[in-house]
């Protein structure tokens, strides 16, 4: 087991936005987050990954309690996310872009250009790392997003909405370089709202809903779960 949450809970004011929201992730997986717009997805990995400081509850990675720790202390520990609005250093060319990541991990501009490199040809942009990242499209700002997050060389990666707004062509690419980075030895938590992908690439699902967890297990239990259906859908099962 690499993470365990034990309650976490987060409240804004009056708002409470994951309510004792508990789960375990064995090391090696790929585990994917679903619910609905405002079930507390990305408030969740905000929590886990020291974005925001959690109320109540504790966070544990590969066995040593985390809670409330920084993402900076985070990242050398080996947890790094992605962010659904990517923000990449526009002056900066691609490669430059994927080196800040790796020198989380080296000193050297040496060590650092080659761990960057290997990021981007995981994510197809090595034929980009002399462009400036201000001209990349959407999807492959998305591609770099994911290498600055690998450079740093994670044992968890969490992913959030990677194939949001992509084209539909380019959803297997990414499906298949989240495979390449789990299959690299990275354990990945996954947001993503494109349930086809979602679905074919986790081996569990957490299922979210107003900040309570209401369902896991296999992808093929989940989609028939009525909870799950009513939170979708907003109908029970038939």
């Amino acid at each position: 087991m690499i993470l365990r949450a034990d309650a976490i809970t987060k409240r804004f004011g009056g708002i409470c936005a994951l309510d004792k929201v508990s789960f375990e992730i064995e090391e090696g997986s790929i585990v994917g987050l679903i619910g609905p717009n405002g079930a507390g997805k990305t408030t969740l990995f905000n929590c886990i990954n020291g974005t925001l400081p959690i109320d109540d509850g504790r966070i544990y990675f590969c066995g040593e309690e985390i809670t409330n720790k920084r993402s900076y202390e985070l990242a050398r520990l080996g947890m790094c996310r992605s962010y659904q609005i990517v923000k990449p250093f526009r002056s900066m060319t691609v490669l430059q872009n994927a080196m800040v990541g790796a020198f989380c991990r080296v000193k050297s501009r040496k060590s650092a250009q080659e761990i960057a490199t290997e990021a981007l040809e995981t994510v197809g942009l090595y034929e980009k790392r002399d462009e400036k990242a201000s001209n990349l499209n959407i999807g492959e700002s998305k591609k770099l997003e994911i290498a600055k997050a690998f450079s740093t060389k994670p044992k968890l990666l969490l992913l959030d909405e990677v194939m949001a707004g992509i084209l539909p062509s380019e959803v297997k690419v990414m499906s298949k370089i989240v495979r390449d980075i789990n299959e690299s030895g990275v354990t990945i938590i996954l947001i993503e709202h494109i349930m086809e992908a979602i679905m074919s690439l986790s081996e569990r699902i957490i299922v979210l809903n107003f900040g309570e967890k209401i369902a896991e297990g296999a992808a093929s239990e989940v989609v028939r779960n009525s909870e799950v259906i009513k939170a979708y859908l907003g109908v029970e099962e038939e």
